[in-house]
């Protein structure tokens, strides 16, 4: 049995920093991973911060930067950077509803 534990924490803070080309919302996320699977030992913990980059109302670029530890690979290190960008499809005083693509490229550090 697959027991996998993704927890996604993304704290948002809005700045509201306006460039000189266009008014544009900018804020800054937390990711927290904890990834636990007993039936392969494949468990890892991830810490990571975003850039939230708000085009307008519908359209946001999020790019990312993460660093993830293997304990059941020796604790082998990876460093993450890529970038995802969603449309709000539902917004809310409380809750917002985005989908979007997203693209990442791993570097492993190996461990001797």
């Amino acid at each position: 049995m697959t027991k996998v534990v993704h927890i996604g924490i993304i704290l948002v803070v809005a700045l509201g920093l306006s460039l000189p080309a266009s008014a544009l919302d900018i804020g800054l996320g937390l990711d927290v991973d904890l990834n636990i699977d007993s039936t392969r030992d494949t468990n890892s913990f991830g810490i990571g911060a975003n850039v939230i980059l708000r085009l307008n109302d519908i359209l946001e670029i999020t790019p990312s930067l993460k660093f993830t530890i293997a304990p059941s690979t020796a604790f082998t290190p990876y460093l993450f950077l890529g970038s995802a960008f969603y449309w709000h499809l539902v917004r809310g005083n409380v809750v917002e509803l985005s989908l979007g693509p997203s693209a990442y490229t791993g570097i492993l550090f190996a461990t001797s």
